[in-house]
């Protein structure tokens, strides 16, 4: 594992979690900004996040969900993620019936970096926030699929706007072709509750090449009996690079406000 990756995963992954020191999450709303000890920060909705020339934007739709978008050099796609257990169900179908095994090679097994951009909805309460997930593989070189990851979670409640959670995890992923199935746990913030909470959760990803894949997923936040968050479905659009310029042999995220 290079130390230099190792730095700066942790200093991103420091990063997400404070940002989870906001306010709190409900029905998908455009969140102007993110307040933080006086400091303003912008949100995942609405807000461009290019990397490399590709763009990955959230934005909520008339149904009362999430879009996400992407385009740029390595092509174009819109989600739009599931809602439901069934929803999830059927897509991930979807994905392994459409797998191509001699697609394997999508999935680096050199170290790269995965950006992901998505909605999440919790089944229990109908509540859901935007997500923001960076994620690094290949930190050890032996298990190239092990991977390093934090996540930050937007959207509003009670008339407040905000980060909802936080969290950093460990993963790992299986490609069997253009698509890979992927698991993961750790730990975090629900800013809602204002509780510390445990996450685990399962993907799978569909790539429709080296760069941009789709995905979907399912979890489960738990933080005691009384006030679980529950089990979580949904997806989006991920990035993975391993270069971009000024993040040494990661990359640098431009964030295009």
């Amino acid at each position: 594992m290079k130390l230099k990756s190792l730095v700066y995963l942790t200093a991103v992954t420091a990063a997400l979690i404070f940002l989870t020191l906001s306010s709190r999450a409900q029905a998908p709303a455009p969140v102007a900004t993110i307040q933080w000890n006086g400091v303003t920060l912008p949100a995942i909705v609405g807000t461009p996040i290019t990397v490399n020339g590709q763009t990955l934007i959230i934005e909520t739709n008339q149904s009362g969900g999430y879009t996400i978008t992407t385009y740029g050099p390595n092509g174009t796609n819109s989600v739009t993620p599931p809602m439901t257990m069934a929803d999830a169900a059927a897509r991930a179908g979807q994905f392994v019936n459409a797998n191509n095994p001699a697609n394997i090679s999508y999935y680096s097994t050199n170290g790269e970096w995965d950006l992901s951009v998505g909605g999440v909805f919790a089944q229990n309460s109908g509540q859901a926030a935007a997500q923001l997930t960076l994620e690094r593989y290949g930190v050890i070189r032996a298990w190239p699929n092990f991977s390093l990851g934090a996540a930050v979670l937007q959207g509003n409640a009670n008339g407040q706007s905000g980060t909802a959670a936080g969290y950093a995890f460990v993963g790992y992923r299986h490609p069997i072709g253009d698509v890979a199935i992927s698991g993961g746990f750790g730990g975090g913030y629900d800013n809602y509750n204002k509780s510390f909470m445990g996450v685990g959760k399962v993907e799978i990803e569909y790539r429709q090449n080296r760069h941009l894949g789709e995905y979907v997923g399912v979890g489960y936040a738990f933080e005691g009996i009384k006030t679980d968050r529950g089990m979580q479905i949904g997806g989006g659009i991920r990035y993975a690079f391993r270069k971009a310029s000024g993040f040494g042999d990661a990359a640098s995220l431009e964030h295009s406000f």
